[in-house]
C-alpha cells in the first residue's frame, strides 16, 4: 500500500521534513508551497530521496494552501488502497480528516512533523502497519484457531487505526463489537501480543 504524505510546507518548513526513518518508492511526498515559502535545506530533502517526490505550487492568499490541500487530499481519497499522511501543525485539517474517516473509513492521519523522535513516531507505526501482513503473523493468529475471516477483519483494523491517537482502543472495541465481550476480549489481547 503505498502511503502519501502530504507536506504543509509554508506551516512545517524544513524542519517537518526531517526523518530518521529511509522512506520507499512506496511512499509519496508531496510538498504544498507558495511562492512566499522559506528555502528547502538540501540535506532534508536528501535523506527523503528514495521516496517519489512531488511539489505542487499554489497561489498565495489566506488559507489557500490549505484549501489546495484538502482538494488534493479529497480527490487522493477515490482510491481506497492509500493511506494519507498530513503533515501539518495546522489543526483545522483535523476536522476535514474526520469527516474522511467518519464518511468512508479513510486511512488518514495528521501528524506534526515525519521525524517525531519518541516512541509514537509515526513512521514507525507506518513500518509496523506495512509489516502487519507478514504470513508469520497471519500464521500465528491461525495457529490459535481464528478463521480467515477474522484475521482479514483484524487486518483491516490494524490498517485503518493502528497509527492514530486512540488507534488500539478503537481496535479494541470494534473486535469486542464484532464478536462480542468474551470472545473479542481474547482475540484481542492475542492480537495485541503478536501485532503491538
Amino acid at each position: 500500500m503505498n502511503t502519501y504524505y502530504l507536506i504543509d510546507f509554508e506551516n512545517v518548513n524544513s524542519v517537518g521534513l526531517e526523518t530518521k526513518k529511509n522512506l520507499t518508492e512506496q511512499d509519496i511526498v508531496i510538498i504544498f508551497y507558495t511562492k512566499n515559502a522559506s528555502k528547502i535545506d538540501m540535506s532534508v530533502l536528501s535523506k527523503i530521496a528514495n521516496a517519489k517526490l512531488q511539489f505542487i505550487e499554489v497561489p498565495v492568499g489566506k488559507q489557500s494552501l490549505d484549501m489546495h490541500l484538502s482538494s488534493f487530499m479529497g480527490n487522493l481519497l477515490i482510491d481506497s488502497e492509500r493511506r494519507l499522511v498530513v503533515v501539518s501543525k495546522d489543526h483545522d485539517y483535523d476536522s476535514v480528516i474526520k469527516f474522511w474517516k467518519t464518511r468512508i473509513g479513510a486511512d488518514i492521519v495528521r501528524i506534526d512533523n515525519m521525524g517525531a523522535g519518541d516512541s509514537n513516531n509515526i513512521s514507525a507505526k507506518i513500518n509496523m502497519i506495512k509489516s502487519s501482513n507478514n504470513l508469520e503473523q497471519c500464521e500465528a493468529l491461525s495457529k490459535i484457531g481464528y478463521k480467515d475471516a477474522e484475521i482479514q477483519y483484524v487486518q483491516k483494523l490494524l490498517d485503518k487505526h493502528l497509527i492514530e491517537k486512540n488507534g488500539k482502543q478503537q481496535i479494541y472495541r470494534s473486535i469486542v463489537s464484532k464478536y462480542g465481550q468474551e470472545k473479542g476480549l481474547k482475540l484481542y489481547r492475542d492480537v495485541k501480543k503478536i501485532y503491538c
